[in-house]
């Protein structure tokens, strides 16, 4: 994703993550399928849209991980999400649970039938 697109997507903690660890395109785009990824995750809960600034994130780069929080007040009763990611040649692929003790998400199990991760 585009560095002129982050202020769009990110809430001011996220934008300032990103420029602290001179992020690349490539975690802009991680952020923008994370949050796309919690939406589609609380909205058959609370039933109302969301826009970018309503989900927050906390990013781990080095284990691919994150957590996310809704913000806004319909979301108030929901706990903390933790996810995964994983960076692909030509996609990022996320996912998320409501669960932090789930554990690691292994790669085989974030691998389409038919396809690698090397």
């Amino acid at each position: 994703m585009e560095q002129a697109l982050w202020s769009q997507i990110c809430t001011p903690d996220e934008l300032g993550w990103l420029h602290e660890h001179n992020a690349a395109a490539r975690l802009g785009t991680v952020l923008f399928s994370a949050k796309e990824t919690a939406y589609k995750a609380v909205h058959p809960f609370i039933r109302t849209v969301l826009e970018f600034s309503d989900v927050e994130l906390r990013i781990d780069a080095e284990r691919q991980v994150f957590s996310c929080q809704v913000l806004h007040p319909a979301g108030a009763a929901l706990p903390e999400l933790s996810g995964h990611y994983r960076e692909l040649p030509e996609c990022v692929m996320t996912l998320i649970s409501d669960s932090p003790g789930d554990g690691p998400v292994t790669d085989d199990r974030l691998v389409a039938p038919g396809h690698s991760l090397d």
